[in-house]
């Protein structure tokens, strides 16, 4: 399905070329500390094997926050493990310089493309800016592909482009769950319910299973007459109708109720505002996945079963334990989910087949089935 993308491994004549990589150093940080350094660890390949064959690597990447936010604590924590330069910026002369004085094998790291508006607006100006100092392109950053910024897609415009290693392991991997083994359960937590309904309702046609949980749940216990706790809770449902009565579509039979401070066990249906807010799931439906893993040959999870935020995480974590304990292929991702994973100490790299750096954008690519990121490069070859 992307055997047409060019892959980085593939180009034979790299020693010599200044090779703009674009990375996901888009890490939490914890008191200007590298939290989680999942992505960093996963890009290592790609910057090694291009300092192997004696590429000038330069690293280009955004990470979220405001105006004043610096790839600077990643840099320090990336530079205890290879030898890599720091630019206060990403463009000007003082990087154009750094750039046309590097050696084979070098590696410099640019400051956060966010911190330009040319990068959000993919101006067109600020992509030639940044590709004025490559001769070659590659993309390693599938987690930020769905998003149509400058170093995404404005910059192959300028340079032949590639895909990285990590980036052909998340699309060989997530293609799986368009022509999944079977049975195959789907499990979606997590908010933002009229972004993600038109996804249950396109696995719904390619799961035997789809399980609803986290503030998901909401809308469907609106539908039911129930009033429910207002947080997440979209100001225009989207129609659900058509989905309320699946018999794929399960959610969960118990909630934990209520807040920061207190909680209790209930069904479901008496998870109402009275009792508080729906912050995680109960025994009864963990007893129900653990029922359906069981069943299942393929397993994919996407977002948090609870509110881990304010201390519910505990669901999230024994379905973890379910699933790492099952036999079945098993692919995860999400920022959230993996922030819970690794609070709790279970190895998510190990544990199941496969973690995807992505979030926003694994679900974005499992419903078009492609994203910007990968159709301009495949543009580009055309």
């Amino acid at each position: 399905m992307f055997d047409d993308l060019p892959l980085i491994t593939d180009e034979k004549f790299l020693r010599g070329k200044r090779v703009l990589l674009r990375t996901t150093f888009n890490v939490p940080l914890k008191d200007g500390e590298v939290e989680n350094d999942f992505r960093i660890r996963k890009a290592l390949p790609t910057i090694n094997y291009l300092r192997e064959q004696g590429a000038k690597v330069v690293l280009v990447s955004h990470i979220w926050g405001d105006e004043l936010t610096t790839l600077k604590p990643v840099h320090e924590y990336l530079s205890k493990i290879i030898d890599v330069r720091f630019m206060d910026d990403c463009v000007g002369d003082e990087v154009d310089d750094a750039v046309s004085n590097m050696n084979e094998g070098d590696v410099l790291m640019l400051e956060n493309t966010r911190l330009h508006d040319g990068e959000v607006g993919n101006k067109e100006s600020f992509s030639e800016k940044l590709a004025k100092n490559g001769d070659i392109y590659v993309n390693d950053a599938f987690p930020v592909s769905h998003r149509e910024h400058a170093s995404i897609v404005g910059i192959p415009e300028f340079l032949p482009a590639y895909i990285g290693i990590q980036f052909k392991e998340e699309l060989d991997n997530l293609s799986k769950a368009l022509n999944p083994d079977k049975p195959f359960l789907f499990v979606l937590g997590g908010a933002k319910f009229s972004t993600k309904i038109p996804l249950i309702r396109k696995f719904l046609d390619i799961a035997d299973d789809v399980y609803v949980t986290g503030a998901l749940v909401k809308p469907f216990l609106i539908h039911k007459g129930i009033v429910v706790h207002n947080e997440h809770v979209p100001t225009n449902i989207p129609p659900i109708e058509d989905m309320i009565d699946n018999p794929k579509l399960h959610i969960p039979i118990d909630a934990v109720c209520g807040d920061v401070n207190s909680s209790k066990m209930l069904d479901i249906e008496l998870c109402t505002a009275e009792e508080g807010n729906i912050v995680d799931v109960g025994p009864s439906s963990l007893n129900e996945l653990q029922e359906l893993v069981d069943k299942s040959a393929f397993v994919l999870w996407n977002g948090p079963l609870g509110d881990y935020q304010i201390g519910y995480g505990d669901g999230t974590v024994q379905f973890a334990k379910i699933l790492a304990e099952s036999n079945v292929i098993s692919i995860i991702g999400g920022g959230d989910t993996i922030t819970v994973l690794d609070n709790d100490g279970i190895n998510y790299e190990e544990d199941f087949t496969f973690t995807s750096t992505a979030g926003g954008a694994m679900l974005e690519f499992f419903l078009e089935e492609t994203l910007p990121g990968i159709e301009i490069i495949r543009s580009q070859k055309k």
